[in-house]
């Protein structure tokens, strides 16, 4: 009976997972494909990422208070 009960517990939680980060990965899958298809109509165009820096001092004013 418990393990009955810890099963449908598991799936459960596995159902709310999937149905959680389904439209997620969809959102992320459909702009891979936008990306792709707008470097395919542009192929001399420059393919470079941007990375910024997070500069966050949340930690060290929040540790001065305690």
């Amino acid at each position: 009976m418990n393990f009955t009960l810890t099963y449908l517990l598991m799936v459960i939680l596995v159902l709310m997972l999937i149905i959680t980060l389904a439209p997620h990965v969809a959102k992320r899958l459909r702009m891979e494909r936008r990306a792709s298809s707008l470097l395919a109509q542009h192929p001399d165009a420059e393919k470079t990422a941007v990375y910024l820096k997070l500069n966050s001092d949340f930690l060290t004013r929040r540790t001065a208070r305690l």
